[in-house]
């Protein structure tokens, strides 16, 4: 058994190495996140933070992308591979196009339908301002194609340090504007300090010469209705998921949701190890299933989900563990919420597993597939997260 993980290892050195500083920057990240979204709950209190976390949910998890990222990292290493540079740039230059028009259509019903959403969702159809932040959130943060691009490129540690810099950024940021400004302005430090972010990939596009590239025709509009549609509609499988969140807040008041959106501080560690790994793996699986066909692939994925495994039998224990004794000596305002943290480290197991596989079979353009995997990864995820708030 040692040996065949020995093994499995070596083969997958490239996604575990590369895996491994992403999952050590999403740790970092993790870690400044953990600690600013303490020191945000204890300034907000429950309700506060759990309208917080229902608002930045739902904007930042609105179906805007039409897979236009997914296609991205996906076409890039292929037409990398063949010399393609100007083909990149003028889909590049497309999709932007696109996902400006798409965020117009979005903004429109938003504002119509602002005092419902904020009646739904925060019980509230009054503040009016925590829309108007939203909206602008939602706008900022959909108009980034740069990091698809540098993973699509494979430049991996450009791409952690730019999540790294921008969960900083973020976090800190929108404790700073919380504490001097109250939550409106909390929620504008998310939009905003994204941009400094972004800063390094975009010299690194530059030099690389994408930018002052002659741009070269491409079927845009063939690989979207082929590609990015088909992953679009995967991705909507998994909304539900994303909006897991406001969802919940449908059901529960306010305070509930704070302290679920507290424990899943704790809970959702094992998702920085999935998507840690996934982020890797979709692309090197893409460009391997694009090199050496579906049996390849498939065996990557294999040894993939055994490490996954691995990393989730050695932290969930440890954040059972650690939980208890966190909330009580840090936050005693937050205990009710110990009960669901060990149940949440074990749906984001399941998750996570879901995950890879969805990311996998996106990878090889099996979209049906990942749409139902994708789909029961939702199902699952809200299910489950709704019956273990009533142990709260």
């Amino acid at each position: 058994m040692l040996n065949s993980l020995i093994s499995i290892i070596k083969r997958e050195k490239t996604v575990l190495a590369n895996s491994g500083y992403n999952l050590l920057a999403n740790i970092a990240g993790s870690a400044i996140g953990l600690t600013t979204n303490f020191i945000l709950s204890l300034i907000l209190g429950p309700s506060g933070f759990g309208t917080f976390k229902t608002i930045t949910a739902f904007f930042e998890n609105l179906p805007v992308t039409l897979g236009l990222n997914t296609t991205l990292t996906k076409y890039i290493p292929e037409l990398e591979t063949q010399g393609n540079l100007g083909k990149i740039k003028y889909l590049l230059k497309s999709f932007f196009t696109v996902r400006i028009g798409i965020i117009l259509v979005f903004l429109v019903p938003l504002y119509v339908l602002r005092e419902k959403i904020a009646s739904g969702f925060l019980k509230d159809p009054s503040n009016l301002a925590l829309m108007h932040m939203g909206m602008i959130l939602f706008a900022v943060n959909s108009l980034d194609l740069v990091r698809p691009c540098v993973l699509g490129f494979r430049n991996y540690k450009l791409y952690i340090i730019t999540n790294f810099l921008i969960s900083a950024l973020r976090n800190i940021s929108a404790l700073v504007c919380a504490y001097l400004w109250g939550l409106p302005a909390a929620i504008i430090a998310l939009a905003f300090s994204f941009i400094p972010g972004i800063i390094p990939s975009i010299n690194y596009l530059s030099k690389k010469g994408l930018f002052s590239a002659q741009p070269v025709r491409i079927n845009s509009w063939q690989i979207i209705k082929n590609y990015s549609l088909p992953v679009y509609f995967v991705g909507l499988t998994g909304l539900a998921g994303g909006l897991n969140t406001p969802l919940l807040a449908l059901f529960y008041p306010q305070k509930i949701i704070g302290y679920y959106s507290f424990a899943l501080i704790i809970g959702s560690l094992i998702a920085l190890i999935s998507g840690a790994i996934g982020q890797i793996f979709f692309t090197e699986v893409a460009l391997e299933h694009y090199k050496n066909g579906v049996g390849a692939s498939f065996k990557r994925l294999k040894r993939v989900l055994i490490l996954f495994s691995l990393a989730c039998a050695i932290t969930i224990p440890i954040g059972i563990a650690a939980s208890g004794p966190l909330i009580h000596y840090l936050a005693p305002t937050y205990i009710p919420a110990i009960p669901i943290v060990t149940p949440l480290l074990f749906i984001y197991s399941i998750i996570g597993t879901l995950s890879l596989i969805t990311s996998y079979y996106t990878a090889i353009s099996k979209n049906k597939i990942a749409a139902g995997t994708n789909l029961l990864s939702s199902i699952i995820l809200f299910s489950l997260s709704f019956l273990t708030l009533k142990l709260i």
